[in-house]
């Protein structure tokens, strides 16, 4: 197969400003290249939709640094899907999954109790080899959870590996409601709270637990963030918030003129 390179001469006016390289003509080149691009480019399938949303993403990958990805670029589908996870209530199959580094499979971490995958007998530890006869192996995480999601009644194919045996498991979706806190008592003066994501219950949940908590007069209550899947700033500020005075300071954020903004408690239950 041969290698067509297409080289493209850019209107150059370049200057250096303060030891950098500046680039001029931003905006001629910018139409100069799309143009050569959508007229000779061997894929005649490329759209200026296409064109566009890479140089968006560009653009946001370029203010990254290092091995940080803190500016991206959300799909319409992707937004749709965080808002999903925020709300507390998804559709897909009721389980909690993570990759295996040591072999790119997805392992099952949690099943939802009453949920259709265990129903359907997904166990925990499981491992997903393929949803719809698709294999996720090495391939990004978002794509796998976004192929079990889908609409609420249809039916999603996986192939599972369990110990040593693999077998055809088929669930039919459904609308879970996602339950991102839960206490469990380990004596009759500890209480182990866990947080595995933030979203627009979590706040609400942490202060019923909280109550109850308080109510049987624990003496010790150990919080767990491991394992944390993040969330909404404004939720995790609400949670922290709860476990100290009304007006301390939870958090501190700065703007592009190092100009501090301040998030205080609105009122906590453990003094």
């Amino acid at each position: 197969m041969k290698t067509i390179l297409i080289a493209i001469l850019l209107v150059t006016n370049i200057s250096i400003a303060q030891g950098a390289e500046r680039f001029n003509n931003g905006e001629e080149n910018f139409k100069l290249v799309m143009q050569t691009l959508l007229e000779k480019y061997v894929d005649q399938g490329l759209s200026r939709e296409d064109l566009f949303q890479a140089a968006t993403q560009g653009m946001l990958n370029s203010l990254n640094s290092g091995e940080q990805t803190y500016n991206k670029l959300i799909l319409p589908k992707e937004l749709s899907d965080i808002k999903s996870d925020l709300s507390g209530k998804v559709s897909g199959i009721g389980v909690e999954l993570r990759r295996v580094e040591a072999n790119g499979f997805i392992q099952v971490l949690k099943v939802i109790p009453n949920s259709p995958g265990e129903q359907a007998g997904i166990r925990e530890d499981d491992q997903v080899l393929s949803v719809n006869g698709q294999r996720y192996k090495d391939k990004p995480f978002s794509d796998l959870i976004a192929a079990i999601r889908g609409k609420v009644g249809d039916a999603v194919k996986l192939k599972i590996l369990r110990d040593d045996k693999v077998m055809d498991i088929e669930v039919k979706r459904a609308v879970i409601p996602w339950s991102s806190v839960e206490l469990t008592s380990i004596d009759a003066n500890t209480d182990l709270l866990s947080i595995g994501y933030f979203n627009v219950e979590t706040p609400k949940r942490v202060e019923k637990f909280l109550k109850e908590v308080r109510s049987r007069n624990s003496k010790r209550l150990i919080v767990d963030l491991r394992g944390n899947n993040g969330g909404g700033f404004d939720q995790a500020i609400q949670v922290a918030g709860l476990f100290v005075k009304k007006g301390t300071m939870v958090a501190t954020t700065l703007d592009r003129n190092s100009k501090p903004k301040r998030f205080e408690s609105e009122g906590g239950f453990l003094p």
